[in-house]
């Protein structure tokens, strides 16, 4: 096995740093120049960085493999993560569901808390039935829920029917019926 010993490094230029390795027998030397500031890498790890390189430079099929390999695993792992978030999602989305439809209504700390993770109200975003969102209190008629308190809004239409957000006032859309007030306990 040939092994390889780091006889020189240095910063040639900002961002550029100059390794030289050798190995005794067989006689073989590799001088590279590196992209970045390496002086802080290993000595291990500057003479893997230069062995990769130059197996790059003589078999430039296997270092695509390679790096083809990595794009298939990461390609893979991003998959998996969105399958992942969209599970946690779909959970969610139950979770705030069974929250809102609790009989006698939620408590008001974990209401609260539902409230600030729920999305806001999108201009020219389309809704449909069963959409949940959070937006303040159109209305000042409640001293104990004031105008401006966040709040939770379900929309309410027929399944095959959508609403696209336009920036109309949310008094407008309850009196319409497109939205209704998810309220939660108020003791």
């Amino acid at each position: 096995m040939m092994e390889f010993q780091l006889v020189n490094k240095y910063l040639r230029e900002p961002g550029k740093t100059f390794v030289a390795i050798r190995c005794q027998n067989p006689y073989t030397a590799y001088d590279r120049v590196l992209d970045g500031d390496l002086m802080a890498e290993s000595d291990e790890s500057l003479i893997e960085t230069v062995k990769r390189n130059v197996i790059a430079e003589l078999d430039p099929s296997g270092a695509i493999a390679t790096m083809q390999k990595k794009v298939e695993n990461t390609s893979q792992t991003t998959e998996e993560n969105k399958e992942a978030v969209e599970r946690i999602e779909k959970l969610t989305n139950i979770m705030i569901l069974m929250a809102i439809s609790t009989d006698g209504g939620m408590r008001q700390d974990l209401y609260n808390e539902i409230a600030n993770l729920l999305p806001h109200l999108s201009q020219n975003v389309r809704y449909t039935n069963g959409d949940i969102v959070s937006m303040g209190y159109p209305f000042d008629t409640n001293a104990k829920w004031p105008k401006g308190t966040l709040t939770i809004f379900k929309f309410q239409m027929q399944e095959s029917e959508g609403y696209t957000y336009k920036g109309q006032p949310l008094a407008e859309m309850l009196q319409k019926g497109v939205l209704t007030v998810v309220m939660p306990r108020i003791d």
